[in-house]
């Protein structure tokens, strides 16, 4: 059982830190790479 749910739930925590990384940071970390490059 546990090495059946173990991918599981790492995928499970991936995807929900990835949406929030997304969520709360996209924009942001969007702008801030085109200053980036632009300032370049």
């Amino acid at each position: 059982m546990s090495h059946q749910r173990k991918p599981k739930v790492l995928i499970e925590t991936f995807g929900f830190c990835l949406s929030s990384i997304i969520d709360n940071g996209l924009m942001t970390g969007l702008f801030s790479a085109i200053r980036w490059t632009v300032s370049l």
